[in-house]
């Protein structure tokens, strides 16, 4: 029973995998040569945005949202640019045992499967079967919306923080528990130094959610309003 457990979600993310290098190609053939976008929209963008949060982070020690890389030599603020600053920390070790190339690719990559495996857990939360969890993780992963992305614009692929985020927010909400709204709010901010855009949206989604739940349990809305 044990093996069972373990085989069918190692199967699905395989699964999931595959789609990814379907729905991308042919990256896989390209890994280390070419960019995700490379021939058009705004990748070069991101990856200036990318070698930048490594400079000023590993290099140079100085804040990563004020660059005088730019507009020298007053300089510019990047806090409300399309900075994408958590894939860039995240791709300073990437790039570091991969490669420049290979390293934002596997940013792309990893924001298709998170998003996946992300939505997967919350359908299965909200009383999914595997398999229904996991069309459910594919439909919300390979949308065209996600897919039309790739033609640069990285920090709106970091999508996985929505399942997640409603995921523990739920959990929070409805076990009453300060730990997991702590989490839920770590996962936000999360989402914020992805793409601010999307915690402007994650902020209404919130707000929808404590609707919800307060209207399905009046004795508790002023738990789930605090």
């Amino acid at each position: 029973m044990n093996s069972r457990k373990i085989a069918l979600p190692l199967f699905l993310l395989l699964l999931y995998v595959a789609l990814t290098l379907v729905f991308t190609f042919p990256l896989a053939w390209h890994f280390g040569t070419h960019h995700v976008g490379e021939g058009g929209g705004d990748a070069r963008v991101y990856l200036w945005n990318y070698w930048w949060v490594d400079k000023a982070l590993t290099e140079l020690g100085t804040n990563p949202f004020e660059t005088d890389y730019m507009f020298y030599p007053v300089g510019a603020g990047l806090s409300l640019h399309t900075l994408g600053f958590l894939q860039g920390v995240f791709f300073i070790p990437l790039s570091s045992v991969f490669g420049e190339v290979a390293g934002a690719n596997l940013v792309v990559v990893w924001t298709f499967l998170a998003s996946a495996l992300g939505m997967f857990g919350l359908a299965r939360y909200l009383g999914a079967s595997p398999w229904g969890a996991f069309v459910s993780g594919a439909i919300f992963t390979f949308c065209p919306y996600r897919l039309a992305r790739l033609a640069g614009h990285y920090d709106l692929l970091g999508t996985e923080w929505f399942p997640l985020f409603t995921l523990v927010l739920l959990r929070a909400l409805r076990e009453t528990s300060w730990k997991l709204t702590l989490l839920a709010g770590l996962l936000a901010a999360m989402c914020g130094y992805t793409s601010l855009s999307y915690l402007v949206f994650l902020a209404f989604w919130t707000l929808l959610i404590v609707a919800w739940e307060a209207w399905k349990k009046p004795s508790q809305r002023r738990t789930h309003l605090g």
